[in-house]
């Protein structure tokens, strides 16, 4: 999966994911494969309206419906 390089937030302005701030992690058994993916979208982005919103831009299964996360800061 590859993620968009930037993020929009809820009033519509888009902000840039700068650097090396996301990794990805794939996990595989017989029965099925756990892909995990995370995202630093920076401090100033506690103060951005939300939600906050970034595009899937390449995923190798087709997506049927959309689908929703919540997302933890640290």
């Amino acid at each position: 999966m590859a993620l968009a390089d930037s993020f929009t937030d809820a009033k519509g302005a888009v902000h840039p994911i700068s650097g090396d701030n996301d990794y990805s992690s794939r996990t595989t058994s017989d029965e099925s494969i756990m892909e995990g993916y995370a995202v630093s979208f920076g401090e100033k982005a506690l103060d951005y309206p939300q939600p906050l919103t970034i595009a899937i831009e390449r995923y190798w299964n087709p997506i049927l419906e959309s689908q929703t996360l919540e997302l933890h800061s640290k």
